[in-house]
């Protein structure tokens, strides 16, 4: 247990594993590989941009009771895809699926109170949904609980939650801004020679998993307890998973298409922390039977380095449609 540093709603804080919420955990595990297994093939259907399709088959799994589901619908009538845009219903399955555990969705259905989309504006009810989110392990709730805690004057408290998110989270945002506070103490530390062509050989041999549609070659390098984002295109909120549950993806990506081409710009390297940072865009063609779709996938990756030996134990895939 940690003291939790907002005493007006709790006492204390949990922390919850990516394991123990992600489409990678024994609670998704338990409800059947199946559900699963539909899961991944709504999530390539939706990135193919057959919006239709892949909405009938998340309301399919959200009206059986998966969180997952009942958050890709949400994310869906949020942004107006393969339905009529309706902030209420999105309010409705966040909320659903915020109420059966998934810390994505109580931030969401913060946002929603935050903002007043599909209900009534209320700050307060907004600011226990950031908690329960940030107690449950979500860094972006985390971190955006410390920030507005930090620019109210709660300075302790507020960076408390910022080092969680920054620390156990892997929130980027939070760790630079721990990083400028530590700046005035001691300069940034260069990316060294040996780290540079240890980090590029592991994002070389990524790719070529990736040109050869090896989802197994495509995550080798990932630590199997690192922690995982993806956002899907144009998607109000990010999915957190496990390695097993990003190799599946890729693998219900690639069942999906008929034709695939994939690059990388030269990534952006930089030290936060003990990690070297990697920041890069990734260009995806999908073809298939109805057309093809450009992506852009921006992946900011965290590595341990030792030696020549890279692994990844921090991973942010943010996917957006060029087309």
């Amino acid at each position: 247990m940690r003291h939790c540093p907002i005493s007006r709603f709790s006492a204390t804080i949990v922390l919850v594993t990516v394991g123990s919420l992600g489409w990678g955990s024994a609670s998704a595990n338990t409800s059947g590989s199946s559900e699963m297994i539909r899961v991944y093939e709504a999530y390539a259907v939706y990135k193919m941009g057959r919006f239709d399709e892949a909405f009938d088959m998340y309301k399919a799994l959200a009206e059986e009771g998966s969180p997952r589901g009942m958050l890709n619908l949400a994310h869906m009538y949020a942004q107006g895809e393969g339905v009529e845009q309706n902030p209420e219903q999105a309010y409705n399955w966040y909320r659903q699926s915020a109420e059966a555990g998934d810390a994505t969705a109580m931030l969401e259905t913060g946002e929603a109170y935050h903002d007043g989309r599909g209900v009534a504006a209320d700050s307060g009810k907004a600011d226990r949904w950031f908690l329960r989110a940030a107690e449950n392990g979500n860094s972006e709730a985390q971190w955006l609980l410390g920030k507005r805690l930090h620019a109210a004057g709660n300075e302790t408290e507020g960076l408390e939650w910022i080092r969680i998110a920054a620390q156990e989270g892997g929130q980027m945002d939070a760790r630079r801004f721990l990083s400028a506070l530590q700046e005035a103490d001691s300069g940034a530390e260069a990316v060294t020679e040996a780290q540079h062509d240890a980090l590029l050989a592991t994002l070389a041999q990524i790719d070529a998993a990736a040109q050869n549609r090896d989802p197994a070659g495509i995550v080798a390098p990932i630590q199997a307890d690192a922690r995982i984002r993806v956002r899907l295109p144009n998607g109000a909120g990010w999915n957190e998973m496990d390695r097993d549950a990003l190799k599946n993806l890729w693998q219900a990506t690639f069942d999906q298409v008929q034709g695939y081409a994939y690059s990388r710009s030269d990534p952006e390297l930089s030290r936060v922390g003990d990690a070297v940072v990697a920041q890069s865009r990734i260009h995806e063609k999908l073809t298939g039977a109805d057309g093809s779709r450009q992506l852009e996938i921006r992946e900011i990756a965290h590595f341990e380095i030792n030696g020549d030996h890279a692994e990844i134990h921090r991973l942010q895939l943010d996917i957006r449609r060029l087309d």
